[in-house]
């Protein structure tokens, strides 16, 4: 599965399809993407991938910059695993502009979070 469309509940949870609740085993990590728009990683993921391309020098700007877009606002929850739901933070979903219906994208080994209104 690399597409699926879901709504968001009156918690601000997303329900992930069973299909997929094995991949966040590890917990999820939800942070801003390079748009306006969500990255979600397998905690995994974001372990072994991501924090080591965000370690560098403390003087690289390019790394620095990495740093803030993708540590600001950044979450690490806990997949539900009775429900599969995680919930996403308001200020995720207002820098995002996702008020309930949302797609999500696979992008390699992460996924994008977006508005269901978006061209993809």
């Amino acid at each position: 599965m690399d597409y699926f469309e879901r709504k968001l509940d009156d918690k601000r949870r997303l329900t992930i399809p069973t299909e997929l609740r094995n991949e966040f085993a590890s917990g999820v990590v939800l942070t801003r993407g390079f748009g306006q728009y969500l990255h979600m990683y397998p905690q995994n993921v974001w372990n072994k991938e991501v924090e080591p391309a965000l370690d560098g020098s403390i003087l690289d700007e390019k790394v620095a910059d990495l740093n803030v877009r993708f540590r600001r606002g950044k979450t690490s929850v806990e997949l539900d695993q009775k429900q599969g739901r995680v919930t996403i933070e308001q200020h995720l979903l207002e820098y995002a502009g996702i008020d309930r219906e949302l797609i999500a994208v696979r992008a390699g080994a992460y996924w994008r979070i977006l508005p269901a209104t978006a061209d993809v």
